[in-house]
């Protein structure tokens, strides 16, 4: 069961089965007969074909991932890669840019429903309006993107959905190969495999919890990512800034809407992480845009600017993200402390019950002796009941009463959970996952744990965009490169060097009064805490003057939830729920 809250109103919602087997190439059925469309017609799918790129990319590899097993070096992503410098300089020529893309029918069958589908794989040009009835479109970069598609249903009737990762600078394949598409690589977070080394690969699965039943699926790489690549005069430099990211994002969008001839279906946006800020962005974009940039639908059929759009582990303001805020992070100490077995706050109370207590604690006590040198004793012995951390250590270091040093706070539990790995200098010398505080180590590594998953990811993703398209790239040991963008990345939103998101959420908001948003938080998320968001929600005055249109779900898990098997039904129910309902009745929502 779920336990949903609509900001005090208690509400049950019971949890979806999902079932399902995974997707197989079909070669040889070209039509496919459908009963989800009215009349149960005949579809003729488009016939198979390959591209092979002629391009070249300036593609930086993943130093993390290098660092793991020797064998991931000698595999897909293995060769050197290009210098920072070469990809913040990268960029095409417009000529070369082929938007023909390689496309296959396959077929899958999920909740006991066979159906066919396309899965896709191109290039396709984001250019910016012209800027007035007589000017032209200016192309800003080619995307690539990776699409699975139900053709056979009438756009009317089908959402679509485009997904990106965050980083800023990540391609889309966290969200790809490890959420909803109809494959996913199969961690079962907390759990990492023993030995040195990270693991260079895992179970490629069929996903019972693909999103495929409710929505078609588009993933988005950023320029200087994946196989996307700014257009000359551009470079990939030019586009790593807040503003000209959501633009090109909006841009690439629309392109694909006309391309596909997706006016008339309602529309969908999924983003993670640094996402928080450039989903909202890119949603106001379009809702200013309305449909002035559509092509004519030749259905004639009503068109649609934006129906919702998920925000996965967001962050949304970086002034008080929690490098800066400790009273955002610690309802989340207090939820990994728990999973530890930490501390007895916690009780016989359930993980939701639990939070709200943490969030409690955390705005009528702990905001108040954040920097005080002596807090109150009775202060002392209740973050003690919270953290696990014993009296003497929190009294003698006064600086942890504030717990403010992520670094610290884990050297602190960590004396608790390995206490044979102390070092001399008193600090435990195990290691956390700074994106899911439940993983942890004290053996000896030669990788960071908290990047345990990039090898396999990156090491996975081009195999299947070439199995399951035929696209492939013009090298064989091209890359398929991580955030470069991250160290060059210009913050300038609004003239603000730390960018907010908020605003444009309730803009956006304001502007089209059915949009929808759905947030979804890990409790052991250290990067982007769950209550941070919720203070910069209520902060930016998105709430509660838009609690009946935006919906908060916490899970068990990180910063990508989705890798800890026990959540995903519950999250995808969420969804489910999110993409059927109607927008005047949606609440907040605590999930286990």
């Amino acid at each position: 069961m779920q336990k949903i809250t609509s900001w005090g109103v208690p509400l049950t919602l019971a949890a979806l089965a999902l079932s399902g087997c995974g997707g197989s190439v079909d070669n040889t059925a070209t039509t496919h007969t459908t009963g989800t469309t009215p009349s149960s017609t005949a579809f003729v799918w488009p016939a198979d074909s390959a591209v092979k790129d002629s391009n070249a990319y300036a593609e930086g590899n993943d130093q993390d991932a290098l660092t793991g097993d020797p064998s991931y070096q000698n595999g897909p992503n293995g060769a050197a890669g290009s210098t920072n410098a070469q990809v913040a300089a990268g960029n095409l020529p417009l000529s070369s840019v082929n938007e023909t893309p390689a496309q296959k029918h396959l077929t899958m069958t999920l909740n006991g429903q066979t159906f066919g589908y396309e899965a896709r794989a191109g290039h396709l040009i984001a250019a910016a309006p012209p800027t007035s009835p007589t000017g032209s479109a200016s192309a800003e970069a080619s995307i690539f993107y990776m699409s699975y598609t139900r053709d056979d249903i009438p756009h009317d009737q089908r959402p679509i959905t485009f997904v990106f990762n965050g980083g800023p600078g990540e391609p889309s394949i966290w969200l790809h190969l490890g959420s909803w598409a109809p494959q996913r690589l199969d961690l079962n977070a907390p759990a990492v495999p023993p030995g040195p080394y990270a693991q260079d690969s895992y179970p490629l699965i069929p996903n019972a919890e693909s999103m495929l039943d409710q929505t078609d699926l588009v993933y988005v790489d950023i320029p200087g990512s994946g196989f996307s690549e700014a257009i000359a005069p551009l470079t990939n430099l030019d586009l790593w800034n807040t503003n000209m990211d959501a633009q090109v994002f909006r841009d690439f969008i629309t392109a694909y809407i006309n391309r596909y001839n997706r006016q008339s279906s309602p529309k969908y946006l999924y983003g993670e992480s640094y996402s928080g800020i450039r989903t909202p962005i890119v949603a106001n974009l379009l809702e200013q845009a309305g449909t002035s940039h559509y092509v004519t639908d030749p259905t004639g059929k009503p068109p649609v600017v934006l129906t919702g759009y998920v925000l996965q582990s967001p962050v949304m303001n970086y002034a008080t993200n929690q490098n800066v805020n400790t009273v955002g992070i610690f309802p989340t100490e207090g939820m990994v402390s728990s999973w530890y077995g930490l501390g007895s706050a916690r009780g016989n109370l359930s993980e939701a019950d639990y939070s709200n207590s943490l969030r409690n604690f955390t705005t009528t006590q702990f905001i108040s002796q954040v920097g005080n040198a002596n807090p109150p004793a009775q202060y002392l012995n209740d973050l003690q009941g919270i953290t696990g951390i014993p009296l003497a250590t929190l009294t003698k270091n006064s600086q942890f009463s504030g717990l403010s040093q992520y670094n610290n706070y884990y050297s602190m539990i960590g004396l608790s959970i390995y206490p044979s790995s102390v070092q001399s200098s008193g600090l435990s010398n195990s290691a956390f996952d700074a994106y899911d505080g439940r993983i942890s180590t004290a053996s000896p590594q030669k990788y960071g744990i908290s990047n345990y998953e990039d090898a396999a990811f990156y090491g996975a993703i081009k195999p299947l965009i070439q199995s399951e398209t035929g696209y492939q790239p013009s090298d064989p040991t091209q890359l398929y490169g991580s955030d470069i963008g991250a160290n060059y990345w210009v913050h300038n939103h609004n003239g603000a060097l730390s960018d907010t998101s908020v605003p444009d959420l309730v803009e956006a908001m304001t502007i089209d009064p059915k949009l929808k948003v759905l947030v979804l938080h890990g409790y052991h998320d250290n990067v982007c805490p769950f209550f941070q968001t919720e203070l910069d929600l209520q902060n930016g005055g998105a709430l509660p003057a838009l609690a009946g249109r935006i919906t908060i779900a916490d899970f068990d898990g990180g910063h990508m939830i989705y890798l800890t098997n026990s959540s995903r039904a519950p999250m995808r129910a969420q969804l489910r729920t999110f993409y059927s309902s109607p927008t005047t009745a949606v609440q907040t929502a605590a999930a286990r």
